[in-house]
C-alpha cells in the first residue's frame, strides 16, 4: 500500500508557521513524526555552530506522539 500523503521535508515543514502545520496536521497532510522528524533534522544542521540544546529527548517526543494515536 502506498502512503498518498505528500512528502515535506525538514526545512519545508520548519519553514511553515505553527498554524499551517497544526492545519496539516487535522487534514492528515502530514502527522506527528514527520514534525518531529522535521525538528530533529533543523536541530542536528544548526545546533553545532550555536550549541543551545543540551539534551534533545527524541524518544519521548516520538512516545508522546504515539501517545496522541491512541486518544
Amino acid at each position: 500500500m502506498t502512503d498518498s500523503r505528500p512528502a515535506f521535508t525538514g526545512p519545508e515543514l520548519c519553514a511553515r508557521e505553527a498554524h499551517e502545520i497544526v492545519t496539516m496536521l487535522k487534514r492528515g497532510d502530514i502527522s506527528p513524526h514527520d514534525c518531529i522528524d522535521a525538528a530533529l533534522a533543523r536541530i542536528e544542521a544548526v545546533e553545532p555552530s550555536i550549541n543551545a540544546m543540551p539534551t534533545i529527548c527524541a524518544e519521548r517526543a516520538y512516545a508522546a506522539a504515539e501517545a496522541l494515536k491512541a486518544t
